[in-house]
């Protein structure tokens, strides 16, 4: 009995269209958030490798220096993604 009145009620609210806009509203806004999601994604990567590069072209062209204030400042360490 209660599963016959869940499936009725089930296809009812499958007929009504507020339920169908709805739905295809929030998979709408789904789909833009991962998109925005995945550009920032790769916006974030794309500054990190960028970072990365030039924290290592600034290590090898610091010419000679005392190997213990070159170690204390002249690297960062990055952490992978």
């Amino acid at each position: 009995m209660i599963l016959h009145i869940a499936k009725k009620e089930f296809t009812e609210i499958l007929r009504e269209r507020r339920f169908q806009y709805a739905t295809l509203i929030i998979a709408i806004l789904m789909i833009v958030s991962v998109l925005v999601s995945k550009n920032y994604y790769e916006k974030i990567r794309t500054e990190h490798e960028l970072a990365m590069q030039t924290s290592r072209q600034q290590w090898e062209n610091q010419g000679e220096k005392n190997p213990h204030s070159a170690a204390h400042y002249g690297t960062y360490a990055f952490k992978p993604i």
